[in-house]
């Protein structure tokens, strides 16, 4: 199951970005590398995040297994603006802001997936489970599932 694959990913404080595989169990040996790496600068613009996780996974990934799941964990999560900038590190987040409202836009618009990165495959033969998923579980803070935990 994936979740053991978490526990055993050593991480330090410094990173920000987790990528793991999972191989299938019955018919191969058990496959399931990570990375878990910092990234350069703070960021919520997806290109860059998915930039980074490829790379991860054409690292990890070795010819003749069969990958059942994968997975991407983001940490170190700031509020937007609370980001500490790099003393070399520019971007052009108004630019990138602009782009990824317009992408939205034009999604919320004319249906969801009318507008994708081509990385996420434009015709997908699975879906994700999001049996237990809460609606915008990505966008807004105010919708995630809240757990409630006792120490007794």
């Amino acid at each position: 199951m994936l979740v053991a694959v978490f526990a055993t990913v050593n991480r330090t404080d410094d990173d920000s970005l987790v990528v793991l595989t999972k191989t299938d169990l019955i018919t191969q040996s058990d496959y399931a590398p990570h990375r878990s790496f910092a990234m350069p600068l703070h960021t919520n613009y997806t290109p860059e995040l998915l930039h980074y996780a490829l790379w991860a996974l054409r690292e990890m990934y070795k010819p003749g297994y069969r990958y059942m799941k994968c997975g991407v964990m983001l940490t170190d999560v700031l509020p937007e603006g609370k980001e500490t900038l790099g003393l070399f590190g520019r971007r052009d987040t108004a630019k990138q802001s602009k782009l990824m409202a317009a992408l939205d836009q034009v999604n919320q618009t004319m249906g969801k997936r009318t507008l994708l990165y081509a990385s996420a495959g434009i015709q997908q033969k699975w879906s994700m489970n999001a049996a237990r998923k809460s609606p915008s579980y990505t966008t807004d803070w105010e919708r995630l599932i809240k757990v409630k935990a006792s120490l007794t």
